[in-house]
């Protein structure tokens, strides 16, 4: 969770692992944190064009961060 997109000021409110490929359920499990509030973002060490077919397949859009940009 953050104010606006800032990583550099995320607040951890929890872990949702995914896994490549996705199980069948993985899109409706980030459809229902949205629903409830939560802004899912990708947070990932693999490559960006890896995880960006995920974030595609389970609804998360363009939010991919890696983990070498999150300063601390």
């Amino acid at each position: 969770m953050s104010d606006g997109d800032d990583i550099n000021n995320l607040k951890l409110t929890g872990l949702l692992p995914l896994a490549d490929p996705p199980r069948p359920d993985s899109k409706a499990m980030i459809d229902q944190a949205r629903k409830q509030g939560i802004k899912p973002l990708m947070l990932t060490g693999d490559s960006i064009d890896i995880a960006k077919e995920i974030a595609n397949q389970v609804g998360i859009g363009n939010n991919i961060i890696r983990m070498a940009d999150i300063k601390d």
